[in-house]
């Protein structure tokens, strides 16, 4: 690298005569400089980058999002992961928008995040995380097809895919407790679950961040439409039923940072439509804060 830099130095000296008068000394501290800064920047852009721009990963995993040489590349069957997807895909079909493919591919793409950046990423196995978020709808009990066993399905679909025994059990079992209404029920249960399977805290986590923030707002009222007896007064007693509690639920700091900022913005949300509400009263005036 300090090559290229010093062919390019030369050739800006050899444009600029007030360059040429410099010292040794100075010509060596400017290349160890601009070579420093450079390599600044290119840090710079791989903490900061947005998660869902990928154009600057252009040497990365592109499962990991991890730079090759700096950290080892988790295994990942990109065959049977590409099988999977295809599925899940077709699977989810006929699920409402607020549960469709899109979802999904948020959900991956958060749970990835999460991953590559949570600390003791080595502790999680992304290829179990990866098709996890990918599966984790499948045999949900809102939308669960007759005949099927939802303890069961994810795991024998992956055995029938090729994967060892040991991978279906643990990614059936991330799909099994990644359930906010399970956690509740039982959350000492949950909290046993990560400790033996951290994949879970990954995959939970990112689900619930769909579930909140601008597209959050959007998937509930996709949901409660989607049910001819709901109205909007069950969608926005949703948000106080559920998810306003998910920010203190999340298991990871990453996903406790996002979802802070997410909360607040469905927060801010509410106080809108309590304002436009308002003119429903008796006699049509709001009382604003």
């Amino acid at each position: 690298m300090l090559i290229s830099y010093y062919t390019v130095y030369v050739d800006t000296i050899s444009r600029n005569p007030l360059l040429g008068t410099l010292r040794g000394s100075d010509h060596i501290f400017t290349l160890l400089f601009l070579a420093a800064a450079s390599i600044a920047l290119s840090t710079f852009r791989i903490r900061y980058a947005s998660p869902s721009d990928h154009s600057h990963y252009t040497t990365y995993d592109r499962w990991s999002h991890r730079w090759i040489g700096m950290a080892s590349i988790d295994a990942v069957d990109e065959g049977l992961i590409a099988s999977v997807s295809e599925y899940v895909e077709a699977y989810m079909a006929n699920y409402d928008g607020s549960h469709d493919f899109h979802h999904i591919q948020r959900v991956l793409g958060l749970a990835k995040y999460i991953h590559a950046h949570a600390p003791n990423a080595s502790e999680r196995d992304l290829q179990v995380v990866v098709l996890s978020a990918l599966l984790h709808d499948v045999g949900d009990k809102k939308y669960l097809k007759p005949g099927e066993d939802a303890s069961s399905l994810v795991n024998d679909l992956l055995i029938s895919y090729g994967a060892t025994d040991e991978l279906a059990r643990k990614v059936q079992t991330v799909c099994l407790g990644v359930s906010y209404s399970s956690e509740i029920k039982d959350p000492a249960r949950v909290q046993e679950l990560i400790k033996s399977c951290p994949e879970l805290a990954v995959v939970q986590d990112a689900d619930r961040l769909d579930a909140i923030g601008s597209i959050g707002i959007g998937r509930v009222f996709t949901f409660t439409g989607a049910r001819t007896k709901a109205s909007m007064a069950d969608s926005i007693q949703h948000f106080h039923d559920k998810l306003l509690k998910l920010q203190s639920m999340m298991k990871t700091d990453v996903g406790r940072q996002l979802a802070e900022e997410r909360t607040r913005r469905m927060k801010e949300f509410l106080r809108w439509w309590g304002e436009e509400a308002a003119f429903s009263g008796a006699d049509g005036i709001p009382t604003l804060a």
